[in-house]
């Protein structure tokens, strides 16, 4: 049995309320950006930082910065708990394919100084990240969605990621994040964390429809412990 999710200070909560008050964002070409069509669900959005509130990383990391939704959340948990570290927030094409709209969400916030927007791609970065003797507790990965890009994203991150530390997916039910949560769990030993579920009768809908596309392991035990497309699993203390 893993332990319920800690629920959220209203601060936190709040927070996370006025980033979706207003779904449309808008970038430095004045362009704009719809949260509903790109990003987490506000729902997932609070899992996500309850997630990192319950881990209280010392250092965290995320692949794919985008409208910040994540990001915000994950740093105004860091500036709620006083954590040392900044998050940092790995987005190659955050000012050319998103107009550097993620960065603008979080300057808004007043986040600005708990956030380390890195412009460089995962699978550059994290090498060098294990080189240099980066470790995190906690990861979410949301970049890249063909197979070999989140495979990539969750062997890499596993090489800095300390034991015990959390990796959360976005995009659960596509093919290419079912193999890296296979690997993960199958050949390193993570083990899925339970988390708050939409509905009795919605998990059992999306178990059986998932049944047939993604095959009867992942549908039994990963589908029913998700929330939305949120998938999180935990490092073995030892392997």
């Amino acid at each position: 049995m893993h332990p319920k999710l800690p629920t959220l200070p209203e601060e936190l909560r709040s927070i996370i309320r006025r980033f979706y008050s207003n779904p449309i964002k808008v970038d430095k070409n004045q362009e704009h950006h719809d949260l509903r069509k790109t990003s987490l669900t506000e729902s997932e959005t609070v899992v996500l930082a309850q997630l990192a509130y319950q881990t209280s990383p010392a250092g965290s990391l995320e692949i794919g910065l985008a409208l910040a939704a994540s990001c915000i959340s994950i740093a105004a948990v860091r500036k709620h708990l006083e954590l040392a570290n900044e998050h940092v927030a790995l987005d190659p094409f955050q000012e050319t394919l998103s107009g550097s709209v993620g960065l603008l969400e979080i300057e808004r916030e007043g986040l600005k100084k708990y956030v380390r927007w890195v412009p460089e791609r995962s699978e550059d970065y994290l090498p060098g990240a294990r080189a240099r003797g980066e470790t995190y507790d906690f990861v979410f990965i949301d970049g890249g969605h063909g197979i070999g890009q989140v495979v990539a994203d969750a062997f890499l991150s596993d090489r800095v990621l300390n034991a015990g530390g959390v990796i959360v997916f976005h995009d659960g039910l596509l093919f290419s994040t079912l193999a890296a949560i296979k690997y993960l769990v199958q050949e390193c030993e993570y083990v899925p964390i339970n988390l708050p579920s939409d509905s009795t009768i919605k998990s059992m809908l999306r178990r059986g429809k998932y049944l047939v596309k993604l095959g009867p392991w992942y549908a039994a035990h990963v589908v029913p412990k998700m929330h939305g497309s949120l998938v999180a699993l935990r490092k073995p203390l030892s392997n």
